[in-house]
């Protein structure tokens, strides 16, 4: 046996922070360590080594066992109890009702007078809830008189924000949160005490926010809310209990993972202010951000809502969801469907991360950006305060201003290729048969916010590069070789890629000795230059003066003087804002945009 008293350590020079600092900079090759920085979209630093000093205790989550939402949308029209029994009785503890409004038609289509025919026709056991964003107070209140006030884990789904910010109506947020109040007092009455509201992350998040900020609104949405709820005469511990927040999580999930721990501790915070300070745990759903879901390659939605499923269980949210990965399309499948219901279900019960309170508990890293996430978001929580609370900045436009400088700051990312999109601007499949059609983007009501997607502007020219398809040949590009295939094969590839993503084909010569005759017989209107800069610099400017006799020509690599001289009229290379490159080569093509 070991000796208790021996030191593990023992016999080890003592080393400190600066030793392991120059053990990850020689080992990885990189000389200072601090290259290895990367910060996220809030600015926070990921660093490649934390210690024990980063501990942190989270909050737990608020049920030992956690839900698995099974989503109910515009694909159950005409069989919402049938629906409903299927996604049940396959896995799913419990669904969420996603309804659509008079301006948008992607969601399911009900009247508040026909829940109780839904609810009689459905025998399965399960918690249900709803997400409406019209006539919300309507629904709610036919749930109530269904008798969901005695279902155990119901959610009335109130959210007056969540609506303003669709209907563009911010001039009646008051008195709908005044009247959603009311309902939310009535609830309390009820056997089962039913959640009123269902404050959603998701206008904040599709109008560009990043993840503090994200917080941040919830936050100052759950403070507006407890206002309300003490004006119509619920104590702030009842409130509490009558108010659930919902997290909208994208692939990112060790940053997602630190978003969910922190907003159960900026919660005991507000709960501690207002005097709270045994508070029944937050009720935390965690459900797919719908901006990162694609169109194309739309089975790539798969691994994106692994990761976000992963992350709301390692997070500790008490219920979990996700959507159908072709739910981006004119209609979503059975696969899909059964795939998104046995997502959270594997991750939950064969990987057993639904047993533990805290998986994340221990990780300096994750402890380190959780309270930095806390902090970030509770700074941004204080300047939306300062301007008078949510609904003074959401009638004001000052909130909507802010989340559209970090969207742009996004897009920028986004169409350089700096936050790259697997299936889309990066490797994107030219010849790819999408199961249905491409839905329409839903239109905006006046004066109601954005809803950006991740893959919007690339989308956009794909759909354009498509339609032209339809009465013309496809887009393409001539690749007019420099060198030898050591020389301008790797550019050749990466161009090939790059083009892809707007629909453009890329057609190699098949006659390397008469590439003027091969330019012409492609019938593409631009020729590129392919090959690396010793080549190009060689062959280029002749080639070109060649080529641009019978159309416009382009080159992978930098500007250069003598290819410029020579007729090259634009330059692709890393770092160029793709998307607005590809649109002056669909325009080149004769695609309408």
């Amino acid at each position: 046996m070991n000796d208790p008293g021996t030191s593990l350590g023992g016999g080890f020079d003592p080393r400190d922070i600066a030793d392991w600092q120059a053990l990850i900079g020689d080992d990885l090759r990189v000389g200072d360590p601090a290259r290895l920085v990367s910060r996220t979209e809030d600015g926070l630093e990921v660093r490649p080594l934390y210690t024990s000093g980063d501990f942190l205790t989270a909050p737990p989550r608020a049920a030992e066992t956690v839900r698995r939402l099974g989503h109910i949308g515009a694909e159950a029209n005409g069989r919402i109890a049938e629906a409903v029994t299927e996604e049940l009785g396959h896995g799913a503890t419990g669904v969420f009702f996603e309804l659509s409004t008079p301006a948008h038609s992607d969601g399911l289509a009900v009247e508040p007078a026909d829940w109780a025919a839904v609810f009689d026709a459905v025998q399965a056991e399960g918690s249900f809830h709803l997400h409406a964003t019209a006539d919300v107070l309507a629904h709610a209140r036919a749930w109530l008189e269904c008798g969901m006030g005695n279902r155990t884990g119901c959610e009335l789904g109130l959210d007056p924000f969540r609506v303003v910010t669709r209907s563009g109506d911010f001039d009646g947020l008051d008195e709908s949160l005044a009247s959603a109040a009311r309902l939310g007092a009535e609830a309390l009455t009820h056997p089962a005490r039913p959640r009123a509201f269902a404050l959603d992350a998701q206008p904040y998040s599709s109008a560009g926010a990043s993840c503090a900020q994200s917080l941040a609104c919830l936050l100052s949405a759950l403070v507006q809310t407890l206002r309300a709820l003490e004006v119509a005469n619920v104590d702030p511990a009842r409130a509490l209990q009558t108010v659930g927040l919902c997290l909208r999580l994208d692939p990112h999930f060790f940053e997602q993972i630190a978003a969910l721990r922190a907003l159960r501790l900026l919660h005991g915070r507000v709960a501690g202010a207002c005097g709270v300070e045994s508070a029944a745990p937050l009720h935390l759903t965690a459900l797919p951000d719908d901006r990162m879901l694609s169109r194309r390659d739309p089975w790539v939605n798969m691994l994106r809502q692994t990761s976000t499923s992963f992350a709301a269980l390692v997070g500790g949210a008490d219920a979990v969801g996700a959507i159908a990965y072709d739910a981006k399309l004119e209609t979503s499948s059975v696969l899909g469907r059964r795939i998104a219901r046995n997502t959270p279900l594997i991750l939950a019960e064969e990987s057993r991360l639904g047993l533990v309170q805290d998986p994340a508990a221990g990780s300096w890293f994750l402890d380190s950006m959780t309270r930095e996430l806390a902090a970030a978001a509770w700074e941004f929580f204080q300047s939306i305060e300062a301007q008078g609370g949510l609904g003074a900045t959401l009638k004001s436009g000052w909130l909507l201003e802010r989340l559209q400088v970090q969207q742009a700051e996004r897009q920028e990312r986004l169409v350089r290729r700096k936050q790259p999109r697997t299936g889309v601007s990066e490797f994107a499949r030219i010849d790819e048969e999408l199961p249905a059609a491409v839905a329409a983007a839903a239109s905006l009501v006046g004066g109601a916010w954005p809803r950006h997607g991740f893959d919007d502007a690339f989308e956009t020219l794909r759909a354009a590069a498509d339609r032209h398809t339809i009465t013309h040949a496809r887009p393409s590009v001539f690749l007019a070789r420099t060198g030898s295939p050591a020389q301008y094969s790797a550019r050749e590839a990466w161009l090939t890629n790059l083009v892809a993503a707007a629909g453009i084909e890329a057609i190699a010569s098949d006659h390397e000795r008469e590439m003027a005759a091969g330019f012409v017989v492609s019938g593409a209107a631009t020729a590129i230059l392919t090959g690396d800069d010793d080549s190009l610099a060689a062959e280029g400017p002749a080639l070109a003066r060649a080529l641009g006799k019978f159309g416009t020509v382009w080159a992978v690599g930098r500007p250069s003087t003598d290819l410029e001289a020579a007729g090259v009229s634009g330059f692709v290379h890393l770092g160029i804002d793709v998307v607005d490159v590809l649109g002056e080569l669909l325009t080149e093509q004769g695609v309408q945009r």
